[in-house]
């Protein structure tokens, strides 16, 4: 009895698992089944936003791969999930190079799986290229067109590009196609939150958590919704509600904005600091590092180390606003970045290019705002923030930025709030 527990244990590496199984009491891992790693992965991406999906999703395509290296499915998942982990990651290129890799993989191996065109057509779109990414997101839907993943991408960049009307009837199918599907009512949400349409985007957003209680993402757009509406105390408690079920970086990172806007600058710096950290937050975010600067700027103890915060946020964006050239949120958050640590020229000129591609958005022109007041010119400040207050921009937010107070003394600001008053009466 001893010489075969010895045999056994000698030849175990070896023996199949139910032997070793009955031999050593573990439990035998399930025999590997290339349909239930490709459902796995699939269902990993569709709950894109919790820590561990990203992980688990490239952990079974690449199973997959190993063991069937042509299966066009498993490259497009594995580019998906890929370019899920680039969005989430900071924007570190590594990923996206990887996504756009597996993505061409995928295409070759077979052009007419849809699954293909879908990871072809989310590369296209993180790279900047959102025409290209709509006609590879039309030839998916074409072959597959209930495709969860081609409906939102496609969905993703109507709504980046504007074309509002267009991204609302996809929606509307969506809704009936998937109708416990919280991710298109996120995305119903930010497409309502995109034209200021902030009490319909609040709905939207309660109806995802409602759907999913887990998802990060829905409180974290929600708590921005609240905030748009001043108000900012529901705003926190739906942080809070958020960071009760799991404590992600993007919550922290709303948290910390929350908490600026009530002038907790303190409280505010170690929200953010939470969210950069290397070990549970994303410190490859380059508006995480922005936000934090922000805060440091107005803690006395911490104010040199603000201008190292907005290095760190510009030398991330940069090469994002060099894949991306024709985006105007990207080149005004550079020149308000490049403001504030007194590059006045780079300034001016990233604003420039930021209000040639479109001076019709309010956030462009809040930090249009911005950006003319640090650099010392007033008026053009003043007409920027009264554009901003036009297009939509909150008068909560407006009233509640320290680097406008001067503004806000103008007596053409203040005529200009007791119109919107008087009208808003009416």
């Amino acid at each position: 009895m001893a010489l075969l527990a010895v045999l056994a244990g000698w030849q175990l590496p070896n023996i199949i698992p139910a032997v070793k199984s009955f031999v050593t009491g573990e439990k035998a891992p399930a025999p590997y089944s290339e349909m239930a790693s490709m459902a796995a992965g699939m269902e990993a991406l569709r709950v894109f936003d919790r820590d561990t999906s990203q992980a688990q999703a490239i952990e079974h395509f690449s199973t997959v791969l190993k063991h069937n290296p042509t299966s066009a499915a498993a490259a497009a998942g594995l580019s998906l999930a890929f370019s899920l982990r680039y969005i989430g990651d900071g924007r570190d290129d590594t990923w996206l190079q990887r996504a756009d890799a597996s993505a061409q993989q995928a295409l070759a191996a077979d052009s007419q799986l849809a699954l293909s065109h879908v990871a072809r057509a989310w590369v296209l779109e993180l790279k900047g290229q959102p025409d290209e990414a709509l006609i590879a997101s039309a030839t998916a839907l074409n072959l597959d067109p209930q495709n969860l993943l081609g409906l939102v991408g496609k969905i993703r960049v109507l709504t980046k590009e504007k074309k509002f009307t267009l991204a609302q009837t996809v929606l509307e199918g969506t809704h009936q196609l998937y109708p416990r599907e919280r991710v298109f009512q996120i995305l119903q949400g930010i497409l309502h939150y995109r034209q200021s349409a902030y009490k319909d985007a609040e709905i939207a957003f309660r109806k995802a958590i409602e759907l999913d209680p887990r998802s990060s993402s829905a409180y974290s757009a929600l708590n921005a919704a609240l905030l748009r509406q001043d108000r900012q105390d529901e705003a926190l408690q739906v942080l809070q509600q958020g960071l009760q079920i799991h404590p992600h970086w993007e919550l922290y990172g709303n948290l910390g904005t929350s908490l600026f806007a009530k002038a907790d600058y303190l409280g505010a710096v170690e929200a953010f600091k939470k969210a950069v950290s290397s070990n549970t937050g994303n410190p490859g975010a380059y508006l995480l590092w922005a936000n934090l600067a922000d805060a440091q700027r107005w803690v006395p103890a911490q104010a040199a180390a603000s201008k190292d915060s907005y290095q760190r946020a510009i030398t991330l964006l940069t090469p994002i606003v060099k894949r991306m050239p024709g985006n105007a949120t990207l080149h005004s958050r550079m020149a308000l970045y490049r403001a504030y640590i007194g590059d006045k020229t780079e300034a001016m000129a990233r604003l420039e290019q930021a209000l040639a591609i479109s001076s019709d958005v309010a956030d462009v022109q809040f930090r249009a705002a911005l950006t003319q007041e640090l650099i010392g010119n007033h008026k053009e400040a003043l007409d920027a923030l009264l554009k901003a207050a036009k297009l939509g921009y909150p008068i909560n937010l407006i009233e509640s930025a320290p680097d406008l107070l001067d503004l806000r003394r103008d007596s053409r600001y203040q005529q200009f709030i007791i119109n919107i008053q008087r009208d808003r009466k009416i």
